[in-house]
C-alpha cells in the first residue's frame, strides 16, 4: 500500500478528471469531494477509480444533466455524481420548493455525499439522503446514518453500482419533533486532522495514467528552453 497526503490525493484526482474529459471547474469539484471524504476516512480513491472508468468509456455530452422538476436524468440514463452534485450546489434553493429530487441511476452514490453535506451548510437545514437500504441525514458537516452505516462502507452494491438516489430537505415540523440529530454527540465520520490516505499499486496506475493525459508531450524545442534536463544531464 502507498501513503499520499490528503493534497496529494486531491491534485492527483483533479488532473484524474481532466484526463477522462471533466472540464476543469468539475475537476476542481472533484479535488474538493475527495478532501472531504479523506478527512472522514472514506474510500475516496477507489470511488473515483470507478467512477473515471466509468466515465472514460463514454462521450461526456451523454453525461449532461435533464432536470424535471423533482427527477433528474440524462440521455443514457446514468447519472455522473460529480455532475449532479455541482447542480445540487448551484441550485441548493431550489430543494426548498420540492418534496423532493429524484435522481435515477447515480454511479457511485457515496461521492455526492460532499456535495449534500455543502447544500445543508449553504441552506443551514437537515437533508436527507436515501438510496436501497442506506439513509443519511445531513446536518451540516456533520452525518447520521439512519440505517447501517458498517454496510455502507462493505456494501459494494451501495457505493460502486447504479443506484436511484432520494434527496429531501428536512421540513421544520420534523426537526421540532428532535428526529434530527445532535451533531456534537452523533457525528457518524468526525473529521481527522492531517489525514492520509492510503492506496494500492493498481489504484494508483490507473489514476496517475488519467493524469498523465493532462501533461504536455516533451519536445525538443522544450528541453532546450528549459524543461527538464535540457539535452544534457549533469545530475
Amino acid at each position: 500500500m502507498i501513503e499520499l497526503s490528503n493534497n496529494e490525493a486531491a491534485s492527483l484526482i483533479k488532473l484524474a478528471a481532466r484526463g477522462v474529459g471533466y472540464p476543469w471547474g468539475l475537476g476542481e469539484e472533484a479535488a474538493h469531494a475527495s478532501r472531504w471524504l479523506v478527512e472522514r476516512q472514506l474510500p475516496a480513491l477507489e470511488q473515483f477509480k470507478s467512477l473515471f472508468a466509468w466515465v472514460d468509456e463514454r462521450e461526456f455530452s451523454q453525461l449532461i444533466l435533464q432536470c424535471y422538476d423533482e427527477r433528474w436524468c440524462c440521455t443514457r440514463d446514468e447519472l455522473c455524481p460529480l455532475i449532479c452534485g455541482s447542480a445540487i450546489l448551484d441550485s441548493a434553493s431550489m430543494l426548498l420548493t420540492v418534496d423532493k429530487v429524484e435522481l435515477s441511476n447515480v454511479v457511485c452514490p457515496l461521492l455526492l455525499i460532499p456535495f449534500i453535506s455543502e447544500a445543508s451548510v449553504a441552506l443551514k437545514k437537515s437533508i436527507q439522503m436515501s438510496w436501497k437500504d442506506e439513509e443519511l441525514v445531513f446536518n451540516g458537516t456533520c452525518v447520521e446514518s439512519v440505517s447501517d452505516s458498517d454496510g455502507l462502507l462493505t456494501n459494494s452494491d451501495s457505493t460502486g453500482s447504479l443506484s436511484s438516489v432520494c434527496i429531501s430537505v428536512i421540513s421544520e415540523a420534523v426537526e421540532s419533533q428532535g428526529t434530527v440529530f445532535d451533531a456534537s454527540t452523533c457525528e457518524l465520520w468526525p473529521v481527522v486532522m492531517h489525514s492520509r490516505v492510503k492506496i494500492d499499486q493498481i489504484c494508483l496506475e490507473s489514476l496517475k495514467q488519467y493524469a498523465h493525459r493532462t501533461y504536455a508531450p516533451a519536445t525538443e524545442l522544450s528541453r532546450l528552453s528549459g524543461a527538464g534536463a535540457g539535452t544534457s544531464d549533469n545530475d
